[in-house]
């Protein structure tokens, strides 16, 4: 981690009051079921695509909060109960802009203030909101699969930038101009199916956790 992220993580330590759990490749193992393997396909993905697939698969089994590591400064613990006491299956924060929101549908990006952000949340383990969420996941996992056989995305973390492909030629386009045959967009395996189910689903969670970070994280 650069020492912003360094930075981001300790406050996150500190000040969410609850025990925080970096998952790495070193440890990985022990949270992953030998009932459910990974994706065939998840040794080809970029970093951040790597993180958003896990996101699925640990919040379905596991429930609990994840955050982003970008310097969050308040406790987590009231959110807990909120959301226990409460017949919801998540908690979030509200998103703050339509441009946040990874859709083409016009409706769902003008609806952006009753979605919630990508960057943290808290799950109850193993919701049914969850267990769509998953399956969607391995589904666009299954539907790329051969364009990562093609083209992994270990060359650069982020792979390709937030831009959809491009219109003529169907290649994306990476950071610095590179074209690549990477078949994700960044948002593509996250954002773009997870504020799609909540916009189908917006009876299943609730809004109320701090969108805030104290300083820039990169």
């Amino acid at each position: 981690m650069s020492e912003d992220r360094k930075q981001s993580l300790d406050i996150l330590q500190r000040d969410s009051g609850c025990k925080v759990i970096v998952v790495t490749p070193d440890n990985i193992d022990e949270y992953l079921l030998e009932e459910d393997p990974l994706h065939e396909g998840f040794d080809l993905l970029s970093l951040t695509h790597k993180s958003d697939y896990l996101r699925s698969y640990f919040i379905y089994y596991y429930g609990g909060g994840y955050s982003d590591i970008k310097g969050y400064t308040y406790s987590w613990l009231p959110f807990y109960e909120q959301l226990e006491e409460s017949d919801k299956q998540f908690i979030g924060s509200q998103e703050q802009a339509p441009d946040h929101i990874a859709s083409d549908n016009f409706l769902i990006r003008n609806y952006f203030q009753n979605l919630a952000s990508v960057r943290c949340f808290i799950f109850k383990p193993k919701t049914e909101f969850a267990k769509e969420w998953k399956k969607l996941t391995n589904d666009k996992m299954d539907e790329v699969l051969l364009g990562l056989q093609v083209q992994d995305g270990s060359y650069h973390p982020r792979a390709v930038d937030a831009s959809h492909p491009d219109a003529e030629g169907g290649a994306f386009q990476a950071e610095g101009d590179f074209p690549t045959l990477y078949p994700l967009w960044w948002n593509e395996l996250l954002g773009q199916i997870l504020h799609q189910l909540q916009y189908e689903n917006l009876d299943s969670f609730m809004l109320g956790m701090p969108n805030q970070m104290v300083f820039n994280y990169r």
